[in-house]
């Protein structure tokens, strides 16, 4: 059975000893007697002692080498003995083909070169504490070159990998942590963003090594076709004029939705006509807004009236980049808003808590305040953005006066987006 045992290790290098005799014992128990046999072996047989993956993985090992061994006795049989040489690129030939298959598992087998790290690494290794900047710069810096080696532009799921793994062998060092030994979602969010921004930074101009494959297009005729994204997270940049349309039809439905804006106003946006013009004319507005040079806000308000309604600002928005904007900021408010109140509320004095408290201090007088706009003062004073470039406050509204149910929602934290601000989108 040593043939076999190096036949499972040559796949699976970093299975577990007990998991090896144990499949061992599998094996010879349905009668696996040779190398050569490995063959026949199907999915069934053993997914009672590892992972499917790691089945598929040796299946596929062994298929290869089933096909590499057919070859070598029919070469033998049919011409005179191989000589030393031919033998040697018979092996070399195998060990390329075995080194293919493990190709794209190499992340799951990646050897962290600790040796190589600068001194402070393993210091603070030993002692269980965390690196400084500069060491876990140099760190990250080594770490992608070695892992480049292998693959030139490692995917996030491989970098992913990887840093989970010395996030679990050293998590005093490494995890995302907060004061209170909280550990902040997985605990290698933060290495895994490192380790993709050293990839891409690395790859920058490199137009071979990018990863950049078409998305999936929808079969609905009416939707627009969604094309590869970008750096900048668009999937339809500059799509191609909708199959029925040309320019001079979609130029007709801007001028309808122009003079029915001068008729009824913003209330036009309301109808299920208007929605499905601003869909259609998707293209024109691109067109038009990368434009070189730009237009100004004031010209785009002026072409498209109604692009610029909340709801078809959104809209827009998902079309361009495929996220439902009001959503994703609901659930990250949801998911991360109370963890910044927190943060903010028990961190230490600092060059802004004057404003930091005097905002907290707003906010745990209302009752029924939403969190919200509090959480995004507070990243302003944080970061000591002047709150009036973004948002305008006012104060409570007259008690004689019912105020409209989006204020009564923000209550004195109404929150108004300044005209001067909008900005073409993109």
């Amino acid at each position: 059975m040593e043939d076999i045992k190096e036949a499972v290790l040559a796949v699976l290098p970093s299975l577990p000893e007990e998991k090896v005799q144990m499949l061992l014992n599998n094996l010879a128990s349905i009668g696996v007697e040779s190398k050569s046999d490995l063959q026949f072996i199907k999915e069934e047989d053993l997914l009672a002692n590892i992972t499917p993956i790691q089945c598929r993985r040796l299946l596929s090992a062994w298929q290869t080498l089933a096909v590499d061994h057919s070859d070598i006795v029919l070469s033998t049989t049919t011409e005179d003995p191989p000589s030393s040489e031919s033998e040697n690129t018979t092996a070399s030939s195998s060990n390329t083909s075995r080194m293919s298959v493990n190709l794209s598992f190499w992340h799951e087998n990646f050897s962290v070169p600790w040796n190589r790290m600068p001194p402070g690494i393993a210091t603070a290794i030993s002692l269980e504490k965390r690196p400084s900047a500069k060491d876990r710069r140099e760190m990250l810096r080594i770490l992608v070159d070695e892992m480049r080696l292998t693959e030139p532009n490692p995917s996030k799921s491989q970098c992913q990998t990887i840093a989970k793994m010395i996030v679990k062998q050293h998590p005093k060092s490494f995890a995302d942590v907060m004061r209170d030994g909280t550990v902040i979602c997985s605990g290698y969010g933060s290495l895994l963003t490192q380790l993709k921004t050293r990839v891409e930074h690395v790859n920058r101009g490199n137009a071979l090594s990018r990863r950049r494959k078409p998305k999936r297009v929808s079969d609905a005729p009416e939707d627009i076709a969604r094309g590869p994204a970008d750096q900048y997270g668009c999937v339809r940049w500059q799509p191609n004029c909708p199959p029925g349309e040309t320019v001079v039809g979609l130029e007709g439905k801007k001028t309808e939705m122009k003079d029915l804006y001068h008729t009824e106003g913003p209330a036009g946006a309301e109808r299920g006509y208007v929605i499905q013009l601003m869909k259609t004319t998707y293209y024109l507005q691109r067109k038009h807004i990368n434009a070189c040079p730009p237009p100004s806000v004031s010209e785009l308000k002026s072409e498209w009236p109604y692009l610029f309604i909340p709801r078809e600002l959104y809209s827009h928005f998902n079309l361009l980049t495929d996220i439902n904007i009001l959503g994703k900021m609901e659930q990250a408010m949801e998911e991360k808003g109370k963890l910044i109140l927190r943060f903010f509320q028990h961190r230490p004095a600092g060059t802004s808590a004057d404003e930091v408290g005097r905002i907290l201090v707003k906010y745990s007088k209302e009752e029924k305040c939403d969190p919200c706009p509090c959480v995004i003062l507070l990243l302003m004073a944080h970061f000591k953005e002047k709150s009036e470039g973004l948002i305008l406050q006012t104060d409570v509204w007259s008690r004689d006066i019912a105020p409209p149910p989006v204020v009564q929602r923000y209550s004195s934290w109404l929150p108004i987006i300044r005209p001067e601000m909008n900005k073409p989108f993109g």
